[in-house]
């Protein structure tokens, strides 16, 4: 039901309307697969743009510490298959491990007709150029 019931196309507006509007030198994009992919470069480069300069040694030393508190607490490897059976919720691409082939078919008609109508589309695909699952 989040599919076809309208969670999908609203979250695609939402995120392309979100990008048509913000101004691309005062703001910037952060996804949680930047986040959990690489935290590190994620938060320098975020520091970047505030600042204009890198974080210093002990700024630096703990956002590494919250980065490790948060790999440690929700992403423990010894809890993935008690509290995660088909993946854990940080596993950047975990959505596969849930999708059935007619799960893939209805959302890529969802995102299909999203892109091929939503004046704003290419600006998601420039930020989600894998929006698309290749069916298996």
């Amino acid at each position: 039901s989040m599919i076809n019931g309208g969670y999908l196309l609203d979250s695609l507006t939402w995120i392309a309307n979100w990008l048509r509007q913000r101004h691309p030198y005062m703001s910037t994009v952060v996804r949680y697969e930047d986040i959990v992919g690489d935290g590190d470069a994620l938060f320098n480069g975020l520091h970047q743009f505030l600042f204009r300069s890198a974080p210093g040694p002990e700024l630096q030393a703990t956002l590494q510490s919250y980065i490790s508190e948060y790999r440690e607490r929700y992403q423990p490897e010894s809890a993935v298959a008690r509290r995660y059976p088909k993946g854990y919720s940080g596993k950047v691409g975990v959505r596969m491990d849930y999708f059935s082939p007619r799960n893939i078919a209805s959302y890529n008609a969802v995102v299909d007709r999203f892109m091929a109508s939503h004046p704003s589309a290419a600006l998601v695909a420039s930020l989600y150029p894998d929006l698309r699952i290749a069916e298996a």
